[in-house]
């Protein structure tokens, strides 16, 4: 099972079958299907590992379902699969990777979360220190806003298309959809980029788009720690305010409704 396509699947296998990258990184692994389509690219690369963090420990929608659990139906593939779940990207990287080695840092990312804003601005924000010079960053559900919902409602999940768009660096997309039945056929799911010079006020200054939830206060926290690490003390100031302006906003809306 996968909630990839076959085009956003064979697109995905087909980057790291090319690049042949040595160490990647998903976020986002729900059901573990992409996991699967990743371990089986690399299979017969003996030097390839895939490192997969989630921040739930059961599925968001099966709970009873561990994260990653569908990866269980290939046990020939789990021997190059280290899963870790229960929290942001950064409470893991430091055991996974290096920030200050170049040669250690990934070759390869998948961004594939909650498509829903703070979501994957905050996850690449996270994972940026830890990326190869032209690492290769994989999004998932760039085009999920011309969907609809079961209430024939647009979906609201625009945050990958953006992210691709704001990104500075080489630009893989497939081809259009083949199947003309569907309104946004043309328009592909997924995409990729090979990191180039990334701006970084471009990326943070995605964060004052309108939130639609508020991470919990121990993962601000933990987030603005972070950003000591990695950012300057105008992005870190930059973080607060976001931070202060969407409560304000969100806290006078439910007073005034």
């Amino acid at each position: 099972y996968s909630e990839m396509s076959e085009q956003d699947r064979i697109f995905l296998s087909t980057l790291i079958t090319q690049n042949k990258p040595k160490k990647i990184l998903e976020l986002g692994v729900s059901h573990g299907g992409s996991s699967v389509v990743i371990l089986n690219a690399i299979k017969n690369d003996p030097l390839a590992e895939l490192y997969s963090i989630d921040y739930k420990e059961f599925h968001y929608r099966l709970k009873d379902k561990k994260t990653g659990y569908f990866v269980d139906n290939f046990p020939e593939l789990k021997n190059k699969w280290h899963l870790y779940t229960g929290g942001l990207a950064l409470n893991f990287l430091d055991q996974i990777s290096s920030s200050d080695i170049e040669s250690e840092k990934f070759d390869l990312c998948l961004l594939d979360t909650v498509h829903s804003a703070p979501g994957e601005i905050l996850d690449f924000l996270q994972v940026f220190p830890y990326l190869k010079k032209n690492a290769i960053v994989i999004f998932h559900d760039t085009n999920l806003q011309l969907y609809l919902d079961n209430n024939l409602r647009r979906v609201n999940s625009d945050i990958n298309n953006v992210l691709m768009s704001a990104i500075n660096g080489e630009k893989y997309i497939p081809s259009p959809y083949p199947n003309k039945s569907f309104v946004g056929y043309f328009f592909n799911n997924i995409g990729a980029i090979k990191l180039l010079d990334v701006n970084i006020y471009s990326i943070f200054n995605l964060l004052t788009r309108k939130w639609q939830y508020m991470p919990q206060e121990k993962d601000l926290n933990e987030l603005k720690a972070f950003l000591q690490r990695f950012y300057d003390r105008y992005y870190c100031e930059y973080f607060e305010q976001v931070i202060a302006t969407q409560k304000y906003l969100n806290d006078y809306i439910k007073y005034h409704s």
